[in-house]
């Protein structure tokens, strides 16, 4: 579609030549090219129109580079297909100008969007492949040092970041930096909500992150519960313990859930049970003794868990320690001389009884304080 070809439009340039109005040369071009095959093919659009605007804008002194791209292919566009293929990569290389810019105005969301616009097309394109890469990265980096682990995972999430190993690599970097941030903060929710998202499963790095951060905060929660359960921690923070247990156990799986309830349950008890033996312990040391209230919330709260080997350790040593040792000394020291049942024994019976306590020290008291409590 040049003059040469168009005799016609040849007049009509030579007549814009000498001032006549026209519209020919290569807007002409260009409106033919856009009528027949470009984006107003088919709407009905008159071509004197889109020749006045052409003249326009390759008229000023600094032409927009679109105009001049359209010239640049309406000059070297032999047909259809060659016009299209030359705008389309015209196009390409104006939005990779822009996508740069943004980049150097410190715009990264603004960039990665520019670049989502062509995520089907990148393979096909070297510089915007390239430049889009670099997006990534830089967006990655300003996330991780912004800590917005959120605009992470969006950025990874993205079709043509997901399909490049090397940006899936640092996705994973970055998403085990948001994991290290969130632990350092205490923030164990973010945490679990990170793990359970739909980048956490679909990206090998982030996956392996999880099961390390995750691992790490468990075991150590785990070990603190363990020794609370076992009257050696920290037993006022048993309640947050236990949350945040809860919480990352959820994100590593059913097994692990699991065992976290019934270490909370214990580390529960187990306080009841420090508490027991603690005050056990003040009764041996006074005079006159009797059996403390805490050995029945011991035992009542020691039955109502699963039954476990640390369960059945612990009411063990309750019963030894409440029932037998403490109970021993009550009944020795008070049924002997006691004309009517005192209280203090008869609630050392009922407890001797209700746990279905049997040892040989406890025989004889045991008969005698039944003979005078006419049991």
């Amino acid at each position: 579609m040049t003059a040469l070809r168009h005799p016609l439009r040849a007049l009509i340039a030579l007549a814009v030549a000498y001032g006549a109005t026209s519209c020919g040369g290569v807007c002409g071009d260009i409106a033919d090219y856009q009528l027949e095959c470009g984006r107003f093919k088919g709407q009905g659009v008159n071509k004197s129109e889109i020749v006045a605007r052409c003249d326009e804008q390759l008229g000023k002194d600094a032409p927009h580079q679109k105009a001049l791209d359209s010239k640049e292919c309406a000059e070297s566009a032999s047909d259809c297909k060659s016009y299209i293929a030359c705008e389309e990569e015209k196009r390409v290389l104006r939005d990779v100008h822009k996508i740069r810019q943004s980049i150097e105005k410190g715009e990264p969301g603004h960039a990665l969007q520019q670049c989502k616009r062509h995520s089907d097309t990148l393979a096909a394109h070297d510089d915007l492949r390239a430049t889009c890469f670099g997006v990534a990265i830089k967006a990655l980096e300003t996330y991780v040092k912004k800590n917005t682990p959120y605009k992470v995972e969006a950025t990874c999430q993205l079709p043509w970041v997901k399909r490049d190993k090397e940006l899936a690599k640092r996705c994973g970097a970055a998403f085990r930096h948001g994991l290290e941030t969130a632990l350092k903060d205490d923030r164990l929710f973010a945490l679990k909500s990170a793990c359970q998202s739909d980048f956490a499963a679909g990206n090998e790095a982030a996956k392996d992150a999880c099961e390390e951060v995750l691992g790490r905060v468990y075991k150590d929660l785990t070990t603190r519960l363990v020794a609370v359960r076992d009257g050696k921690g920290e037993k006022q923070k048993v309640y947050v313990m236990c949350s945040n247990l809860k919480k990352v156990a959820g994100a590593i799986g059913a097994a692990a859930n699991k065992k976290a309830q019934v270490l909370c349950r214990e580390a529960e008890v187990g306080a009841h049970v420090a508490e027991a033996k603690s005050r056990v312990a003040d009764e041996l040391k006074k005079e006159r003794m009797t059996l403390p209230w805490a050995c029945e919330k011991a035992m009542k709260r020691l039955q109502e868990l699963v039954p476990s080997p640390w369960q059945k350790a612990a009411r063990a040593e309750i019963v030894r320690a409440c029932y037998v040792d403490l109970a021993g000394k009550v009944l020795a020291a008070e049924v002997p001389s006691m004309r009517f049942c005192k209280y203090r024994v008869q609630k050392v019976l009922e407890g001797i009884r209700a746990y279905k306590v049997v040892d040989p020290s406890l025989t004889g008291h045991v008969a005698a304080a039944k003979l005078k409590c006419k049991e």
